[in-house]
């Protein structure tokens, strides 16, 4: 056979190489992991809530406990006291991050979204500007975390910010066009996902510097309002009691009122409510940056062009939504 033969039959046999640009587009994969990441953006959502209100009712409970004792010298002049200074700032500057990273977690869930519009239907709708608004809050996200918790180890990491696309690239054929988008639109995607996971452990670190006092607050503000008789006893039993399959006796706080060592015991049982509500806050950081940590590696098995595990992301957005059913119950 001619050479120039032999050429001819190997540019008619790489036609169809050139046509499909010798890769499929890895739609199913592309799928898989912005459903992930839907799933993901949704349950955090829920989390951010829980924690948000958690710290924000750090003030309201202190506020109480303060007056309480405050008034309980007959010769001061009985007036509220509300606190200041820099631990107060520092919660308040907590729930602004938080607040602030609840919407780049929305974000980054319109990012997901536009690349399973993208994976479904070839669509070009606003994919750019989807991710954009992912860095955008990302990068809000992580300043904010920055600026209270630059002694956290994960800082040094979020120093910068992500700089925004303005393409995710173009090519010839359809097909080749579209793989182009889907990995390069995983990797931007990627990258704001890798900064919200690493703004969220300084956030994370932030708040277990808060944790003692937390809890030292929230079983305060119990025990004050059952000896002012504001709540009954019963309700600070049911959890409890429900667990182990009973239920308060009715009349228990006159029960109690006559026995120090109950009274004693319900103290101890409160500040036990009170160290699981923050162990749960504790949880829910782990497994979400653990999820996050899952969709990282969904994003690196499609881009070698790998079948995309989700399986990690699951396991972990399922200890998330039981950290958030157990907190519930408390």
């Amino acid at each position: 056979m001619s050479n120039p033969l032999k050429q001819g039959l190997r540019a008619t046999i790489a036609l169809p190489c050139l046509l499909s640009s010798c890769t499929s587009v890895p739609r199913g994969p592309a799928l898989t992991l912005a459903n992930a990441g839907i799933a993901t953006s949704t349950t955090f959502g829920t989390a951010v809530r829980s924690t948000a209100t958690q710290v924000q009712y750090v003030d309201v409970t202190e506020a109480f406990v303060a007056t309480y004792d405050y008034c309980a010298n007959p010769a001061r002049a009985c007036t509220p006291q509300l606190q200041s200074g820099a631990m107060v700032k520092l919660r308040q500057d907590l729930v602004n991050v938080i607040l602030l990273r609840a919407k780049a977690i929305d974000a980054l869930g319109g990012a997901y979204s536009a690349l399973k519009t993208e994976a479904e239907y070839d669509a070009r709708g606003d994919l750019v500007g989807a991710i954009n608004s992912a860095i955008d809050g990302a990068n809000n996200f992580s300043a904010a975390a920055l600026a209270i918790g630059g002694a956290a180890p994960a800082a040094a990491l979020i120093g910068a910010p992500l700089k925004q696309i303005s393409t995710l690239g173009a090519g010839l054929l359809a097909d080749r066009n579209q793989r182009r988008r889907l990995l390069a639109a995983s990797s931007t995607i990627a990258a704001a996902t890798r900064r919200l996971r690493d703004a969220l452990a300084v956030e994370a670190f932030v708040y277990d510097s808060l944790a003692d006092y937390i809890e030292k607050s929230r079983t305060a503000a119990k025990i004050r309002m059952l000896d002012a008789g504001l709540v009954s006893n019963a309700d600070a039993l049911a959890p409890m009691a429900g667990n182990i399959g009973l239920k308060p006796v009715s009349g228990v706080d006159a029960v109690i009122a006559k026995s120090r060592r109950t009274k004693t015991a319900i103290a101890a049982m409160l500040q036990a409510q009170s160290r699981t509500d923050v162990q749960l806050a504790k949880n829910r950081y782990r497994a979400s940056m653990a999820a996050l940590d899952g969709l990282l590696r969904a994003h690196e098995e499609l881009e070698k062009n790998q079948s995309v595990s989700v399986r990690d992301v699951d396991r972990f957005l399922g200890e998330l939504n039981a950290a958030l059913d157990d907190a519930k119950k408390e």
